[in-house]
């Protein structure tokens, strides 16, 4: 019984330890812009690129990057450069959790996807990196 206290005591001495360590601050995202491209097309399908440029207080080893597709009828079939979801018209990337090396504080990312459509293909809207809504829209050629 006293073993049993002693551990019960030792690791809450420890508990308390870890959570006065300090905690890092967290990246924030001063700004993003976006520029979009359509690589080929053929009826019903298409492959794209979305490049995000982006400035953030610092590294960070994770990101998102969030659009939403105009037309009900556009999906992302296949994705890389992330891990890709899609819930109605809205898709995010998200950096693959074994990527280790962090994005620099300035720089740009583009993740590549092939999708499908039935009635038109325009450009995706409200594109973010990590929540950050990203200004001005290019195509890149």
């Amino acid at each position: 019984m006293k073993r049993a206290a002693s551990l019960l005591i030792a690791g809450l001495a420890f508990g308390g330890a870890a959570a006065a360590a300090p905690s890092a601050a967290a990246t924030t995202v001063s700004g993003c812009t976006f520029g979009y491209s359509v690589g080929s097309q053929w009826t019903g399908g298409y492959t794209a690129q979305l490049t995000v440029n982006y400035s953030m207080s610092a590294p960070t080893a994770g990101w998102t990057i969030g659009f939403d597709f105009v037309q009900a009828d556009q999906h992302v079939t296949a994705g890389w450069t992330g891990t890709t979801t899609q819930s109605g018209r809205h898709v995010t990337f998200a950096s693959y959790p074994f990527a280790t090396a962090p994005l620099p504080a300035t720089g740009s990312i583009s993740v590549g996807f092939a999708g499908s459509y039935s009635t038109t293909n325009p450009p995706p809207t409200n594109v973010t990196f990590d929540g950050v809504p990203c200004s001005g829209f290019s195509t890149i050629v």
